[in-house]
C-alpha cells in the first residue's frame, strides 16, 4: 500500500469492490441492557463490524488510565499531520471539500473508489457542511485506516491504535458501539469519577443513546488537546 506522498498515482474512482459498502438489510445489535442499534448507513455498519472484531479478540479491556498516558504522544503524531491536511487544502481556505480530497487521494495512490470516499467523507463531516475541518480529517483517516482505504501515513498506525483502545473501555460488550445506558452502569459499579461519565453523554451528539465510532473520535481529539482553528480563536 503506498504512503502519502508516494510516487504511485491511481484514479480514485473504477468499480466498486464487492464487499465495499454492501447493500443487506442493516443488523441490528441487541446491547446486555436490551437496547437495540440499528446502523444508519452501510458504512457504518462495516465500522462497527471491524470494530467489534477487533474488540471481540482481546482477552481484557485496556485500562483508561493508562491511555491516558499517551495522549501526549497521539497529539504530537496528530499534530504532523496537519502538513498533511494543509497540503490537501488547496484553496486554502482552512477546510477540506471533497473535490480537493479525491484530488489528493488519487496523488496519493489511494486504491479506494468514488463511491468509498464520499461515504468515509459524508461520516466523518460532523456539522454536515461538506467540508472537514482538521478535527474531522484526522477522523477520516481513522476511520481510513480502520477499514484498510486509504495510503498509511507514517506514524498514525500507534496513535490509531491508542484511539481504538480508547473506544474499546467504553464499549461494554464489544459491540463496535457505546451504548451509553451499559457504560454508566460500568463505570459507576467500578467507581469511574462522574466527569468521564459526564463526557460520554456528550459525544452523543444525536441524544439516540449510541456512540458510533466517528462521534468518539470527534471527543478523543479532544481529550489529546487537538482542536480546531476555530476552536483556538473562540478560547
Amino acid at each position: 500500500m503506498a504512503t502519502f506522498g508516494g510516487e504511485t498515482v491511481h484514479e480514485v474512482g473504477g468499480e466498486p469492490e464487492p464487499e465495499a459498502l454492501d447493500r443487506s438489510p442493516l443488523p441490528t445489535v441487541v446491547s446486555a441492557a436490551g437496547s437495540d442499534y440499528t446502523p444508519a448507513t452501510p458504512l457504518e455498519a462495516k465500522i462497527s463490524e471491524v470494530l467489534a472484531a477487533i474488540t471481540s479478540a482481546r482477552e481484557t479491556k485496556p485500562k483508561f488510565v493508562k491511555i491516558q498516558l499517551q495522549f501526549p504522544k497521539v497529539a504530537k503524531v496528530f499534530q504532523t499531520v496537519k502538513g498533511v491536511f494543509e497540503e490537501i487544502d488547496a484553496d486554502k481556505s482552512g477546510t477540506i471539500e471533497m473535490s480537493e480530497m479525491t484530488t489528493a487521494l488519487g496523488k496519493m495512490g489511494a486504491e479506494v473508489t468514488a463511491e468509498e470516499v464520499g461515504a468515509i467523507f459524508a461520516a466523518s463531516d460532523e456539522d454536515g457542511n461538506e467540508k472537514l475541518s482538521f478535527q474531522e480529517f484526522l477522523v477520516f483517516l481513522c476511520l481510513g485506516h480502520l477499514l484498510e482505504k486509504l495510503p498509511e501515513t507514517p506514524g498514525f498506525g500507534e496513535a490509531f491504535k491508542v484511539a481504538v483502545d480508547a473506544f474499546d473501555v467504553f464499549d461494554v460488550a464489544n459491540q463496535g458501539v457505546i451504548v451509553l445506558s451499559e457504560v454508566r452502569a460500568t463505570l459507576k459499579d467500578a467507581g469511574t469519577p462522574e466527569t468521564l461519565v459526564a463526557r460520554m453523554t456528550e459525544m452523543d451528539k444525536d441524544g439516540n443513546g449510541y456512540v458510533i465510532f466517528p462521534e468518539f473520535l470527534m471527543a478523543f481529539c479532544d481529550w489529546v488537546g487537538v482542536e480546531d482553528e476555530d476552536d483556538d480563536d473562540d478560547a
